[in-house]
């Protein structure tokens, strides 16, 4: 009995690293697509602090964190996954 809880637990937390790699990876997507020029259009919008825009530098680094942050997830999901299994 302990054996089964102990796995369902440890499914339970591969499933919540999974969707959270997910919703780094959407919120990654979602500042490029938002406030990164492509090609030749301007972004959609910009973000502000203290009342000067955030370079585009600076929002690309962070969705490059965040995809890194879901990779990593990811890769831990997986080893966790062949580990418990």
């Amino acid at each position: 009995m302990a054996r089964a809880r102990t796995l369902k637990n440890a499914l339970q937390e591969i499933q919540e690293m999974r969707q959270k790699a997910a919703a780094y990876k959407a919120s990654a997507s979602y500042l490029r697509t938002r406030y990164l020029s492509r090609d030749s259009a301007k972004a959609q919008a910009q973000l502000t602090c203290d009342g000067a825009p955030v370079q585009e530098a600076v929002v690309e680094e962070v969705a490059a964190e965040m995809e890194t942050v879901a990779r990593r997830l990811e890769e831990e999901s997986e080893a966790h996954l062949a580990t418990e299994v």
